[in-house]
Order: C-alpha cells, then structure tokens, then sequence
C-alpha cells in the first residue's frame, strides 16, 4: 500500500467509523447497546469497512473478508461451543504476518473453544502455484495453536479463482510449514479425533 492510500484509507475510515458512531451514541439509550452491542458492533465495523473500499477504490470483497475477521471475532467468542476458522480465515497473505486481521487470528489462541484450519493455502496469496506466500501463515497458525490446528486439502477445490492446485504441492506445503513429525501427527490425527470426538487409533 503506498503512503497516498493509506493516508486517504486513514481520513476516510475515521470519518466513516466517528460520524455513525456519534449519531447512534446520541440517538440511542445505554440499553440498547448492553442488549444489542455484540451484533451491533460487528454489523457497523463492516458496513463502515465497505464504505471506506468504494470510497478510496479497494477491492470490497478483500476488504469485507478482512473486516469481517476482525469484526466478528469478538461475536465468535462468546459461543458456548467449539468454532473452526476455516481457510486460515481468508486473510490476505500481502499484507504480512503483523496484518491486524492475522494477529487478531493469532490472538485465538487464548480461547479455548476457537480452532483453525491452515487449509486453503491458494485462497491467501496471488493464486499462482505453489502458493508458497501462505507458508509463514500455517506455520505461525500451527506453533500458536498446536492443540487446536487442523488441516485438509480443500479438495476439490471450488471456486478457485487462480491456479488450480495440485494436491500433492499443497500436502509438500504442509510438510514444509510443519516440518516436525509430532506436531504433523497432532494436527492430522490427534487434534480432529478430539473436535469430532472419534477414535484416532
């Protein structure tokens, strides 16, 4: 991102965010935001985030799919059950490993009930083969969440938008990204038959 767009995304994200913000503090009573804050919240964060793309012209989708991360993260906590965070959250591999939307990934490592597949390796970067780019992102997912990582081959691979991957590249990714056999056999075998309570034997 140049220094241009990010100063326009900037001045345009903070008046998007403090305009409805201020209407609504004043428009609404306390009550409102005790009873309805945890869907409030996250709605606004995306509508805000959808506005500041068309404004400044960034792609919507990639901007809605990292809003939507971040933005619902604090809604996804408060389920009583497990959750699975599919794809590695569909963050966007460009931005790097401080991206907020990762680090807010990263961050649920702390809950106890959150999980996360490092599948989908071809849907985080430019989608040219062997997607290479994802690799720090599965590793980084994997070390912080060795009890609660899982992983798959996306096969067959719908909806891809670039190359179309081979699956025996992305099993080599994993290998790579994890390259230690003890946590391999957690994340293949022991971390699933605990989610989906059956016999790993």
């Amino acid at each position: 991102m140049n220094a241009r767009l990010f100063w326009n995304t900037l001045v345009v994200q903070a008046i998007v965010v403090a305009v409805p913000f201020a209407i609504l503090g004043l428009a609404l009573d306390e009550d409102f935001f005790e009873d309805w804050g945890w869907l409030a919240g996250p709605a606004a964060w995306l509508v805000c985030a959808l506005a500041t793309a068309v404004v400044v012209r960034l792609p919507p989708v990639r901007v809605l799919v990292g809003a939507a991360l971040t933005g619902l993260l604090p809604l996804l906590r408060r389920l009583p059950v497990p959750f699975v965070v599919d794809h590695m959250g569909r963050i966007e591999a460009a931005r790097g490993l401080t991206d907020p939307a990762f680090t807010a990934l990263l961050g649920l490592a702390a809950q106890p009930n959150a999980w996360v597949k490092i599948s989908g390796i071809d849907r985080i970067g430019a989608g040219k083969r062997p997607f290479h780019e994802g690799l720090p992102f599965m590793r980084a997912l994997a070390e912080a969440m060795p009890e609660r990582t899982l992983w798959g081959t996306d096969w067959p691979h719908p909806n891809v938008r670039g190359d179309m991957p081979d699956d025996g590249e992305v099993v080599d990714a994993l290998f790579e990204a994890v390259p230690d056999a003890g946590l391999r056999q957690s994340i293949l075998v022991d971390n699933p038959a605990r989610l989906y309570g059956f016999d790993a034997r």
